[in-house]
């Protein structure tokens, strides 16, 4: 007779398992077929449950005998796992992982949990196997759902199963018992509930057993933790922006750590380097033509002053012709610039082009205009001398009276009186020379013979007096009067401005001085 093995079809691919093939069981010696012995023989023997399975007894043994399946309770638990073959005849190891565990639940003993399942073809269900699993699935639903609504209805009892009749027999069938009634009829029906009865069983919710337990995970070995990874993998700490009650000085770096700105990848549009350049071109070419414009002016205003120059010099130049009555203008060479012949003869033909003015109003010739000038000339050269420094003392003359009258360089009365010669403020007054002179020192007449002072009690303790007499009593009765002949003294009052005049008495004409200082 062919074994199970040989009906099976052979295996598509080998199998991974590189578990140790286990010598086959040796046959282990059945105890029911050696029978049980007989009587005279059963002293000392130790007999298992397997020896009572057809029910027999052996009182002559003194030992707890009990049917199988009887039997005090954990009489026959262990802690030992029995060792069992799988189909391909080797050990099965897998008992020790579910030993004692829901047999419903799956559990994964075995490595090709791990391993990925080939794509398989899976061939879909016929159209009569769907329907029949979606009516199947529909009427437990709707079974459901009106058991449900059933407890809420009051007519859930006339709506239910037709009652049902039952024939009962008693097993006592005498006379006296039921009133000598052989059988009964019961009739069966469901009560109708009450939808207000409140619950007669308590429901106690049972803890969840263990799920499952997790597939396996197979991890690589650990390796070292680089410096980069160690900085990615440090979470900065949360940091309020509104809170801080410790009062902790945060530095700005921390602070914004946290917000999450160093992941974010910022891009730059190169728009913005356009714009960059786009303006500083811009700001090269405004600049050029700023430039530009800039020495155009120049330029034009250099024309304009050269020429205007050029013009002021002939101007002087004729002036000065006109003055010593030399040659006329156009006859003389023009002074252009860089032009030395031209200017040479001008020396000649002027005498005093050379010349320069000192402070004092004297002039001084170069060598060569004094070789010009040492032709017999000197009288007409002092005799220009002259007419320039009358010339120059009548300028300074309106230049003073000018500055006197104007509004803007007028100066007050004291900086006017004090810049005055000692003469000038002798004649008006001002200056007492001869008290200084004397040793005398001017102190106030008023702090000497006085009795009343801070020795001699000053006061009364009760008086409430600070001062002894009133500081302008003298002040108070001629303040608003006015004067005695106010407009004659304003008449006869000289001028404040210019310089001191001096009159002559006994002589002729008075005499117009201009010494002293400026007005």
């Amino acid at each position: 007779m062919a074994s199970l093995r040989d009906s099976l079809p052979q295996p598509s691919r080998a199998s991974d398992a590189r578990v140790a093939r286990a010598p086959p069981p040796a046959a282990v010696p059945d105890r029911r077929a050696a029978g049980v012995p007989p009587y005279g023989k059963r002293g000392g023997g130790r007999f298992q449950p397997d020896d009572f399975a057809d029910g027999g007894a052996y009182p002559e043994v003194h030992q707890a005998q009990y049917p199988p399946g009887f039997g005090p309770k954990g009489a026959t638990k262990s802690g030992g796992v029995q060792v069992t073959m799988n189909a391909s005849g080797e050990t099965n190891y897998d008992a020790i992982v579910t030993a004692g565990r829901d047999p419903t639940r799956t559990t994964h003993t075995g490595h090709g949990e791990l391993v990925a399942k080939p794509d398989a073809t899976f061939e879909r269900p016929s159209e009569d196997a769907i329907q029949a699993a979606l009516d199947k699935t529909k009427a437990s639903l709707l079974g459901r759902i009106d058991k449900r609504a059933g407890k809420t209805s009051l007519t859930a009892g006339a709506e239910g199963s037709a009652p049902e009749y039952i024939k009962y027999t008693p097993s006592n069938r005498s006379d006296a018992h039921a009133s000598g009634a052989s059988h009964r009829l019961i009739k069966m029906h469901q009560a109708p509930s009450d939808p207000l009865e409140p619950p007669k069983f308590r429901h106690k919710k049972v803890p969840r057993g263990p799920g499952s337990p997790p597939v396996p995970v197979m991890h690589s070995p650990p390796r070292s933790v680089d410096a980069k990874e160690q900085a990615d993998w440090k979470i900065p700490p949360s940091i309020s922006n509104w809170k801080n009650p410790k009062g902790y000085t945060i530095p700005l770096d921390k602070r914004l750590a946290a917000d999450g700105r160093g992941l974010q990848e910022v891009q730059i549009n190169d728009n913005f380097a356009r714009l960059s350049e786009a303006l500083y071109l811009a700001e090269q070419k405004a600049r050029e033509a700023v430039e530009t414009r800039a020495r155009i002016q120049h330029e034009i205003l250099s024309n304009e002053k050269a020429a205007k120059e050029d013009e002021l010099r002939e101007l002087a130049q004729r002036a000065r012709v006109e003055r010593v009555g030399g040659p006329d203008v156009e006859s003389r060479p023009r002074l252009d610039r860089g032009d030395a012949a031209a200017r040479d003869e001008m020396l000649d033909v002027s005498g005093f082009q050379g010349t320069e003015r000192t402070r004092d109003g004297a002039s001084s010739f170069s060598p060569r205009d004094r070789e010009t000038f040492s032709d017999g000339d000197d009288e007409e050269r002092r005799r220009r001398d002259e007419i320039r420094e009358e010339r120059r003392r009548e300028r300074e003359r309106e230049r003073r009276r000018d500055e006197g009258d104007g509004r803007a360089g007028k100066r007050s009365k004291l900086a006017r009186d004090r810049d005055r010669d000692v003469s000038e403020q002798i004649a008006l007054g001002q200056s007492n020379v001869a008290a200084g002179a004397a040793g005398e020192h001017a102190y106030d007449q008023r702090l000497f013979d006085r009795e009343a002072g801070i020795g001699s009690g000053f006061h009364g303790d009760d008086a409430y007096d600070v001062y002894d007499k009133p500081l302008f009593n003298d002040k108070g009765g001629g303040i608003y009067k006015p004067t005695a002949d106010a407009d004659g003294a304003a008449r006869d009052a000289g001028r404040a401005s210019g310089p001191v005049e001096f009159q002559r008495h006994g002589g002729g004409g008075g005499g117009g001085g201009g010494g002293g200082g400026g007005g």
